[in-house]
């Protein structure tokens, strides 16, 4: 083989090495681990410009202490803010993670952040931007449950609806931890029934879930 073609082949397999050393180097996908000892129910990333949260990357499902979530994110959005929200209520965030130059983000409570410093009161993170509007007209339930006892299943119909309808929770409220359920945008005047593990109910009529929305269940 001659110099020449010599010199290229090494030259050509440079590049390719060297786009392909690029391209890991641009992937920001990681693994989100759990090394906490409460269930995360909601995990938030959001590229570091953006304002906004957007979407829970959980859906229906939680994330047990010591598992881990795969978290895809497109090639080249490397700055990203992570925030996860415990069952407690308490979240924990990560601020302008180059997530293409690591492979793990763990999550372990120990930065946890209590809203209004009400342990367990499971209210909603600030904003994560202050300029943040507000949701206007945007009814929402906050279940805080210190009965003694687990909530099975929770119903809220608006007052002028005649029947229940399906819960609105999927897992049990645990004494002790609170769930907040987002409802459709309109009406904010609901009617409110919560049913307890030993099968007794607490009703609540004519609620402006708009202004009024975390319940209290003692």
């Amino acid at each position: 083989m001659s110099r020449s073609i010599l010199a290229s082949c090494l030259t050509l397999g440079l590049a390719i090495t060297g786009h392909a050393t690029a391209q890991t180097q641009q992937n920001p996908s990681f693994n989100l681990l759990n090394r906490g000892n409460q269930i995360i129910f909601v995990i938030n990333v959001s590229p570091t410009s953006n304002p906004r949260w957007g979407e829970d990357r959980l859906g229906d499902e939680v994330l047990e202490p010591g598992h881990f979530l795969p978290i895809r994110l497109r090639s080249g959005q490397c700055r990203n803010d992570i925030r996860v929200i415990y069952d407690n209520g308490t979240y924990e965030e990560r601020r302008n993670q180059n997530t293409c130059a690591i492979t793990d983000v763990t999550f372990d409570g120990s930065d946890a952040t209590a809203p209004n410093n009400r342990r367990g009161s499971g209210a909603t993170p600030p904003p994560r931007n202050r300029q943040e509007p507000a949701q206007q007209n945007q009814p929402a339930l906050h279940i805080v449950n210190n009965s003694g006892q687990s909530i099975q299943a929770v119903h809220a119909s608006p007052t002028s609806n005649r029947s229940w309808g399906q819960s609105l929770i999927r897992r049990r409220i645990r004494d002790g931890h609170a769930q907040r359920i987002t409802l459709p945008r309109g009406s904010c005047m609901y009617d409110i029934r919560v049913t307890f593990a030993d099968h007794t109910d607490d009703q609540r009529r004519n609620i402006n879930l708009c202004t009024n929305q975390e319940q209290a269940y003692e």
